[in-house]
């Protein structure tokens, strides 16, 4: 910046920086996106732009835009979560709050997450983009919610040295400028801290008083803004029975309750299923009392509700792998002028939320934006929606240790289910929550089933498969193979769907930029 020299020019430029954070709505999009190229032009450009930023700041554009004053948006995110709602048929378990909400909404049975890890299906859905593309591709450490500033700042001794490339534009660095006041609540688990810069931060405890007070209390710090509210749920994560002991009201009989297809029907499973599945109905109830803070605070009918989980529950063949049970996700999705009491069976992703958030709220989508906005499909009088034809996930590593890397890529078409193992030859090290019986997380099903490996050897044979025998690609027949026990890569009969889907595979790793293997690689410390 040579053409700035004089003290005098230094102190103004200053002056239009710190001037430009206090505007809020569209122009402040327009003002904090454009000024980095500004900065490049010639002084008397910059100037004139000053000049332009305080008419507008003096009088026009004080607040919030009105146009966006009552477009509030709140995303409750469950903690691995899979595909089990009461309104859905999941057996022996009710959940009356999220059957309620896709009552008075949209449901969508057919969606995925993009990562069955945490971390980077949470950035994932604050991006917009892949975990490959936007950098964030494995599960990271960082700070707490409670923990200071500092420790959310570019210089964080908390941060991972994994995290959003410094170019992408995340959710609440976007929201902030249009205006909104941004919360987040329960649990951060995102890298790097400085990129998610949250107007206020909440460690909301798992009590049902709890997120009531603090949704309420979130709605009364955003004053006349609107705002954005990522409401974390931490139940039905790992340990269940901890969680599960929080819940208020009557269990499930465990005879009735729905064993996952890929697990043995035996006591230890039943009993590990009863504790999640309770873990599911605490989750519902929070839910309830997030949506009763709404309601209480006459907020309900101008805000977008979004429901849905990260990612998949904490058993082996489900989070932290590419397989179905990982990526299939609850969605629904409610809010002012939306369709009612609908079911749309089209295949949608977790990095759709972003561009449908946007949508709602007038603010423009960036490019880097990889998914699509779902408004064509829940709008009343919807507009005309161009089917997608398949969907993507992916799994790198749960953990920074490289026992714990396992690339795999997936495409499913609705019926077909690909995966694509990028180094099958390596042996895999689960999560800790997917296999360790003791404390602190509780696991039933994976030692019972290796002490009684003899009795059940399929489900057995699943688990060795999953750490140290997978081919290079696996394809499932999801109509009569829902729990994938039965790879039929190479059989007769599948050669002209195997090709399709691994062209199509290809061409998206492509297109979406999946070229950072070997970075991946060399970034973990062996």
């Amino acid at each position: 910046m040579n053409f700035i020299s004089t003290p005098e020019e230094i102190h103004l430029l200053e002056s239009l920086i710190l001037l430009t954070y206090r505007i809020k709505g569209p122009l402040a999009y327009f003002i904090n996106s454009t000024l980095p190229r500004m900065i490049q032009a010639k002084k008397t450009v910059v100037f004139f732009y000053l000049f332009l930023v305080i008419l507008f700041f003096q009088g026009r554009c004080l607040a919030t835009d009105a146009g966006n004053k009552h477009k509030n948006i709140i995303l409750i995110l469950a903690d691995d979560m899979g595909y089990h709602m009461s309104c859905e048929g999941t057996s022996g378990i009710k959940t009356p709050n999220i059957d309620g909400l896709a009552k008075h909404g949209t449901l969508f049975p057919h969606a995925f997450s993009v990562c069955s890890s945490c971390s980077p299906s949470r950035s994932s859905i604050l991006t917009g983009m892949y975990p490959h593309a936007n950098g964030h591709w494995r599960n990271t450490f960082g700070p707490k919610l409670s923990d200071p500033d500092e420790d959310f700042a570019r210089h964080s001794t908390k941060s991972d040295v994994v995290g959003v490339y410094d170019w992408v534009q995340t959710l609440p660095e976007i929201m902030n400028r249009a205006g909104y006041y941004t919360a987040i609540m329960a649990k951060f688990h995102l890298s790097f801290p400085y990129k998610y810069p949250f107007s206020g931060r909440y460690s909301t405890k798992t009590n049902q008083e709890a997120y009531y007070q603090d949704v309420t209390q979130i709605i009364q710090d955003a004053g006349n803004q609107p705002f954005f509210i990522q409401a974390n749920i931490s139940p039905p994560h790992r340990p269940f029975k901890k969680q599960a002991q929080l819940y208020k009201g009557d269990w499930p009989d465990q005879g009735e309750l729905e064993v996952f297809p890929y697990l043995p029907d035996i006591k230890e499973v039943r009993e590990d299923l009863l504790y999640y599945y309770v873990s599911v109905m605490l989750t519902d109830q929070l839910t309830g009392r997030i949506l009763d803070a709404l309601k209480d605070a006459g907020k309900e009918e101008e805000t977008l509700i979004i429901f849905t989980s990260d990612h998949g529950p904490a058993f082996h063949r489900s989070k932290a792998t590419a397989y179905y049970a990982g990526s299939h996700v609850p969605l629904v999705i409610a809010g002012p002028n939306l369709q009612k009491e609908k079911t749309k069976d089209e295949l949608v992703s977790l990095i759709d939320l972003l561009p449908t958030m946007f949508e709602y709220a007038g603010i423009p989508v960036p490019e880097q934006v990889q998914g699509r906005s779902l408004m064509p499909l829940i709008k009343e009088g919807e507009k005309q929606w161009e089917d997608r034809k398949f969907i993507f996930t992916t799994h790198n590593s749960h953990g920074p240790v490289y026992p714990e890397f396992y690339p795999s890529r997936a495409i499913f078409d609705g019926k077909y289910y690909l995966i694509k193992n990028l180094k099958p030859s390596k042996s895999y090290l689960l999560p800790a929550d997917l296999y360790q019986g003791g404390q602190p997380w509780g696991n039933l099903t994976y030692p019972a089933i290796v002490s009684r490996k003899n009795e059940f050897p399929e489900y057995y044979q699943a688990i060795v498969a999953l750490e140290r025998n997978r081919p290079p690609f696996e394809l499932y027949d999801m109509a009569c193979d829902p729990g994938q026990m039965h790879n039929v890569y190479g059989e007769p009969g599948y050669d002209q769907i195997q090709r399709i889907l691994e062209e199509e595979l290809n061409r998206w790793q492509q297109e979406t930029g999946d070229t950072i293997l070997n970075e991946m690689i060399k970034s973990f410390k062996r």
